[in-house]
């Protein structure tokens, strides 16, 4: 038993003891009408018997209780204030944003991840509104979800963006909000629990833009290696019809027919070549696997060799390439992908010139920080809905040359992947029956 409980033994004790003392007097003087002599030594028997008898029965019966009554009750404060102390603890540790308010959006508490929102104690945020922090469009947006907490009467839902007012970061919350009912079930505030989940959403969000690139390459590589397929098929067909023919036929054909034969069996191979390099060259940009080592190179020597290898099929149209670029002039490139960008955009070019046409490539520097390559022809030009689709893979683009050359469209578009690599952009002009070009800009240093 503690100092207080016996203090309190010995002050009930004594008032026990007084009270019978007190009692025995006065029922010896007024009732049984004692004289003094004999009222002493009545009293004292008296006193010495009712105090045997009332004490031990007085403790057991209300001393005894009543300090386990003060015992137990103080262990069940002292439990309450453990168990507050760690449900404040707790509150206030934990990472997310916990306040309550009361019915009408009167803060009552808050933890310190929530001060951090307002930039206040908690001191100062109790017997407040969020229009004392926010502007009045958020508090009025915050007041709306508050209200409809306690409309559905159970927990409502939603993401807000917030912006921390002690340091300006700006975080997606996702926020749960409890209505408070009292034991009686009247209604006393809301509860709001906020987590941050920026960074969930970001990787969601990642995750979802990377599933959608996915599936339009894996559509638009189903619909190349369609268009492809039925591009190789026309050539080798052609190619396996003469190869057939001459060897059934061969003595039946005169020098001239077999001339030509061969002539047509040269020019679908050259086609098969150039589609299933292009192909290659796409396959490997679409896995990386181009080598790409970019450095200051004269422009001229690049774009005369890409120019060369097409030489041949412009003088059998009688189609002029002519070379406009300054022998200064220097872009920081990789030369291997920008002659493949040149030679593709020329072999592009005299396809599509009618014979007695010319293709110019000139090169001009637009700042101090950029050249601008362009491939122009005298072509046949295109329509506007040629040119929305000329750099989407799988687009029916490719059309016959103006000798009937084939075309996927396949060099084009690696093309514009290459440029990109260099950090440019392919850009068309164009017109039909009055010629295209085609322009990018690189890096001069």
């Amino acid at each position: 038993m503690n100092k207080k409980n016996s203090n309190i033994v010995k002050r009930v004790a004594l008032a026990l003891l007084s009270s019978i003392i007190a009692g025995e007097v006065l029922i010896m003087l007024v009732v049984d009408n004692l004289n003094i002599r004999e009222f002493w030594i009545e009293a004292i028997i008296d006193s010495v018997l009712l105090t045997l008898i009332i004490i031990p029965a007085v403790f057991y019966i209300v001393v005894l209780p009543l300090r386990k009554q003060i015992v137990l009750r103080m262990a069940a404060e002292k439990a309450l204030k453990s168990s507050e102390a760690h449900l404040r603890t707790l509150v206030q540790t934990i990472p997310d944003l916990i306040w309550l308010k009361d019915s009408n959006g009167v803060f009552i508490t808050c933890n310190k991840q929530f001060e951090k929102y307002f930039g206040a104690k908690e001191a100062e945020i109790i017997g407040k509104t969020d229009y004392d922090f926010v502007d009045r469009e958020l508090a009025d947006y915050f007041r709306m979800n508050d209200k409809k907490a306690m409309e559905a009467c159970g927990p409502s839902m939603n993401e807000e963006w917030i912006t921390f007012a002690d340091g300006g970061e700006r975080i997606l919350l996702e926020t749960v909000k409890v209505p408070m009912t009292d034991d009686e079930g009247n209604m006393i505030g809301v509860l709001g629990i906020g987590r941050d989940i920026t960074q969930r959403k970001l990787a969601e969000d990642e995750i979802k833009q990377k599933n959608e690139q996915l599936l339009m390459v894996q559509e638009d590589r189903e619909k190349m290696f369609s268009i492809i397929v039925h591009d190789l098929k026309t050539p080798f067909n052609s190619f396996l019809g003469m190869t057939q023919l001459l060897s059934e036929e061969l003595h039946s054909f005169t020098q001239e027919e077999i001339k030509e034969m061969a002539a047509s069996m040269k020019t679908s191979a050259e086609s098969l070549y150039a589609l299933l390099e292009n192909l290659l060259l796409w396959a490997k940009s679409k896995r990386g696997m181009i080598p790409f080592n970019p450095a200051l190179i004269e422009l001229l020597p690049v774009v005369r060799e890409g120019a060369e290898m097409m030489e041949e099929p412009a003088k059998n149209k009688n189609i002029t390439i002519e070379i406009d670029i300054n022998e200064d002039i220097a872009v920081l490139a990789d030369n291997n992908i920008l002659q493949t960008i040149i030679r593709n955009l020329v072999s592009n070019a005299v396809k599509f010139t009618l014979p007695g046409g010319h293709v110019i490539l000139k090169a001009k520097s637009k700042d101090n920080s950029s050249v601008e390559v362009s491939v122009e022809d005298t072509g046949i030009g295109m329509s506007h809905e040629i040119m929305d689709n000329l750099f989407k893979p799988g687009s029916r683009t490719g059309r016959k040359g103006t000798e009937g050359e084939s075309s996927s469209g396949l060099g084009l578009i690696v093309c514009n992947d290459f440029v990109n690599m260099l950090g440019g952009k392919l850009e068309i002009e164009s017109e039909q029956g009055k010629g295209s070009r085609f322009f990018f800009s690189l890096p001069s240093h």
